[in-house]
């Protein structure tokens, strides 16, 4: 089984049994959201040096695009700055961006392109809007807040707002699985559920989740305030469903790892289009993986 997984220097996929897998895509990371219509895989991609704060102001985004055979596809490209790109998520036509340092969500229907700001706070990056999901006719949005995060809940596709929760610090990802909201509490190392209960302990920060009917597979970054390194190895845990750890991988020289997608396969994190299984294009270089002795702490 083939995994999708953005990184900050390399767009990867990799066989989650084998550890073996091919560079996508280079050279126009950080990449983060994974996205999925039916005909298309869609990868957030912020051209930018992981450096941030040294271009953060003036360099946008894309949203780059193949089809499923492996065949690049156009990249969308809004009006105006994707700044900072984090998830994104296709609900029907509609594509939504999270962009913090902007502190808004960007909103692309048929070709036009609307800013949404979930809380009325013009302050750059002050909510750090970085994941979404759709369920049961409703969007959730996080806000990570630099520390203790909260969920916000609302209306599709009127955006009227129902309520707001918190749930983990620096949080990422949203997930529904058996009548539960989950997420990364990345700041402490855990994937919690709605009342703050951690329910794994993976250490380390955790980002990106794919939730598979037999496993789940939770990327992890090692984590280090700014100013961040130029390079450092993250890693691919994969859990049964009960919470056991069963093996890991080591992705050498990809700094962080931002989200992980299974295109094809039935996954409690993707509510929309699941995709189908992806053919890497020939000619793509070889990426090998290091198996883990055991799981980080």
């Amino acid at each position: 089984m083939d995994a999708i997984i953005a990184t900050s220097e390399k767009l990867l996929t990799m066989n989650l049994d084998t550890g073996w897998g091919h560079v996508l895509d280079t050279g126009r990371g950080p990449y983060f959201g994974i996205g999925m219509t039916a005909d298309k895989l869609w990868i957030a991609a912020r051209h930018r040096p992981v450096d941030r704060m040294n271009t953060l102001r003036t360099i946008g985004g894309k949203i780059l695009a193949w089809t499923y055979d492996g065949t690049p596809a156009a990249s969308l490209e809004a009006p105006f700055l994707l700044r900072d790109l984090h998830h994104i998520l296709w609900i029907g036509e509609t594509l939504l961006a999270t962009c913090p340092y902007d502190n808004g969500i960007a909103i692309g229907r048929q070709g036009q392109w609307d800013w949404w700001f979930p809380v009325a706070d013009g302050t750059k990056d002050f909510h750090h809007w970085n994941s979404l999901a759709y369920h049961d006719g409703d969007l959730f949005v996080l806000a990570h807040n630099w520390g203790a995060s909260r969920v916000y809940q609302f209306t599709w596709p009127s955006l009227h707002r129902i309520t707001a929760f918190p749930l983990g610090h620096e949080s990422h990802n949203l997930w529904w699985d058996q009548g539960r909201l989950f997420t990364c509490s990345s700041r402490d190392g855990e994937i919690r559920s709605l009342g703050d209960h951690p329910i794994i302990r993976t250490g380390q920060y955790p980002r990106g989740v794919a939730v598979l009917p037999d496993r789940m597979i939770i990327g992890l970054s090692l984590y280090q305030p700014p100013p961040y390194p130029a390079i450092y190895n993250a890693c691919v845990l994969v859990y049964d469903r009960q919470g056991h750890y069963q093996h890991g991988w080591i992705l050498p020289g990809v700094n962080q790892l931002n989200d992980i997608r299974v295109p094809g396969a039935h996954d409690a994190v993707v509510t929309t289009h699941r995709g189908h299984p992806f053919t890497v294009p020939e000619g793509c270089p070889v990426f090998q993986s290091v198996p883990l002795s055991h799981r980080p702490d």
